[in-house]
């Protein structure tokens, strides 16, 4: 992050690593900027804006984890365990488009990393809200196994996810068929979400939880910009 934006901004990286904070405010100034964007994307309403003007179009998403800094107390430790990783880890919602661009970048707001995806994504009742506002639209939302009642939040038309399995509805092969194909429309957002991690600070996050969400979006618009 640092090299990347003294070389975007013409700063020192000492300068870059000194005003580290500020160089994080410049970046959320300038925001997500996403082809066809009537401005840049700041705040949760530019992304509702952005994802309603879609119109019949696609926006992705889906959780990740980046681990962390083992907690001292032990209860600390239990809620920032994740199963997935098998250790203890900070947790974002990525929201990109096609192009494998992010449009929007949030942390858990419990800080947690034991939450699922799911619950992570209702908790973050601005973000939902911005969705549903884009699904009213015409907007359609693409998801992972990670949200497998999102239709219930988004209706029925709103969320594409895959069909699940159960010992009372074993899944068919034309099931099977449409969870590849699914899986393959998904690919923008795992290429998104990699390219934020292209970042050194997002292989592990060794500051304050609290400032993840601020730094996580700096690196966003960044990785959108190179």
């Amino acid at each position: 992050m640092v090299r990347v934006t003294r070389q975007i901004f013409g700063l020192h990286e000492r300068s870059v690593r000194r005003y580290r904070g500020e160089v994080e405010e410049l970046l959320a100034a300038h925001g997500f900027q996403p082809p066809g964007a009537k401005r840049p994307i700041r705040t949760l309403d530019d992304l509702a804006e952005y994802v309603a003007g879609l119109a019949a179009g696609t926006v992705l998403v889906d959780g990740t984890e980046v681990r962390r800094w083992s907690p001292h107390p032990w209860e600390e430790q239990k809620a920032a365990w994740s199963g997935k990783s098998k250790d203890h880890v900070v947790k974002a919602t990525v929201v990109s488009d096609r192009g494998r661009r992010p449009l929007w970048v949030e942390a858990n707001p419990s800080g947690e990393g034991r939450t699922n995806d799911m619950a992570m994504l209702r908790a973050q009742r601005g973000l939902m809200g911005a969705l549903q506002f884009g699904v009213a639209a015409g907007a359609v939302v693409i998801a992972d196994r990670g949200y497998p009642t999102l239709t219930r939040d988004l209706g029925a038309d709103g969320a594409i996810t895959p069909v699940y399995a159960n010992k009372h509805h074993p899944i068919a092969d034309i099931d099977r068929r449409f969870n590849r194909a699914l899986s393959s429309m998904r690919m923008p957002v795992e290429h998104a979400t990699g390219r934020m991690k292209w970042w050194r600070a997002l292989h592990y996050w060794r500051r304050p939880v609290p400032a993840f969400t601020h730094t996580a979006k700096a690196i966003g618009i960044l990785a959108t910009l190179t």
